[in-house]
């Protein structure tokens, strides 16, 4: 089924939070991809630096799911619009949000499948599927993933504790732009899509 908004912070967090107990420990048994390409080309090394390695642990920066691995490499997912990512194993379908979808076998929307072993040796298969295939999957090395093209750029994040208002004023208050555009620059603050930003003005009573 399609997507009914676009994934933001709230649900890239529900996913990761989701995968984390899976995916931590798994070892990488083999990877596939569809023949469509998605938002950007796979490393050339994709499978190389995937298949027979293990997840440490699973994060998030931004809207970026990020997966460390035990080769000092992280595993970069971004949902785009429509991306949505399910856990299959022994004829079920585990999904965290309300992109879930139900299959037995390859959909057609269906472009990375990472099959899996468990810490408890279950096999099972992480799938990401992305009918409209504005996501993302890429590599870079953990120690520097933060000067990486997707995360360089970023600013701070809405739930830290160290972005306060004085800090949104810093990198705001001099700009001649509507105060919606201005919170949806990621340069600004990470995380925030047209939804949450049109919400969080309202209460504020700010038009946007």
């Amino acid at each position: 089924m399609p997507c009914s908004i676009m994934p933001e912070l709230p649900e890239v967090e529900t996913v990761v939070r989701g995968l984390q107990p899976f995916l931590s420990g798994a070892k990488i048994a083999n990877v596939s991809t569809s023949q469509h390409k998605l938002r950007f080309p796979y490393p050339d090394d994709f499978m190389q630096c995937l298949i027979g390695f293990r997840f440490l642990n699973v994060g998030r920066r931004a809207k970026y799911i990020v997966a460390d691995l035990d080769n000092e490499n992280s595993l970069i997912i971004h949902l785009g619009m429509s991306g949505r990512i399910s856990l299959v194993g022994n004829g079920q379908t585990i999904s965290f949000d309300d992109y879930a979808y139900q299959t037995g076998a390859m959909s057609k929307h269906d472009h990375v499948t990472i099959d899996l072993i468990g810490t408890g040796g279950d096999e099972f298969s992480l799938i990401y599927n992305d009918p409209r295939r504005f996501g993302l999957l890429d590599l870079a090395r953990t120690d520097k993933i933060h000067k990486s093209r997707h995360f360089a750029h970023l600013g701070p994040e809405p739930l830290d504790d160290e972005f306060t208002g004085a800090v949104l004023q810093s990198k705001i208050g001099k700009r001649v732009t509507p105060i919606k555009l201005a919170l949806l620059n990621q340069e600004i603050v990470v995380g925030l899509g047209n939804i949450y930003v049109c919400e969080a003005l309202h209460m504020a009573h700010i038009h946007p």
